[in-house]
């Protein structure tokens, strides 16, 4: 590398001097900086997708699909991803009355025993009955608090409805 780039870089070396444990060494200068802890970046599409493959929700060929359709719904916007009002409204629904339905651990079980079914380790009869059990089970949740739920969602409808359109506080009247 040096013999074909060495002339168009420079290549100083700094000899540190030998230390031993217990030397004490003085501080040639101190920067004292004032700093908050921030907090993390907003998750990009990508690293949604990632997240996604760390948690073994979806397949390969389907993460890319299941986000766009969080986008085509309005629960997400931006590439530099933000849940709506919508979106927020909706998870925190579900979770509080069919919690099942939102569980994580049901998709990566129904992935694995696809997997199973595919590779034939298990039979599809199988997994077709635990699905049903599963799904007559959410439905019953869903059935029974389908009032709540449905008051809950409109109120999350209005509060992003109202966010697309206000614009922001009139100059002439203080309203929106």
């Amino acid at each position: 590398w040096m013999e074909y780039y060495g002339p168009y870089a420079k290549a100083e070396e700094i000899i540190l001097p030998s230390l031993n444990k217990g030397d004490k060494l003085k501080a040639k200068k101190l920067d004292l900086l004032s700093k908050q802890t921030e907090p993390p970046s907003r998750y990009s599409q990508a690293s949604v997708i990632k997240e996604m493959e760390k948690r073994g929700l979806g397949t390969r060929a389907t993460r890319s699909a299941i986000l766009q359709t969080l986008y085509d719904r309005g629960y997400l916007l931006d590439k530099s991803v933000r849940v709506t009002e919508l979106g927020l409204g909706l998870a925190k629904v579900l979770k509080n009355y069919v919690p099942d339905f939102v569980d994580e651990k049901l998709t990566k079980e129904m992935e694995i025993d696809l997997e199973k079914v595919f590779n034939g380790k298990i039979k599809e009869e199988k997994v077709i009955d635990d699905a049903k059990k599963t799904i007559k089970k959410i439905s019953e949740e869903f059935k029974a608090n389908e009032d709540k739920i449905g008051r809950e969602l409109g109120k999350a409808v209005v509060a992003m409805q109202e966010d697309r359109t206000t614009l922001g506080v009139c100059k002439n009247c203080g309203g929106n």
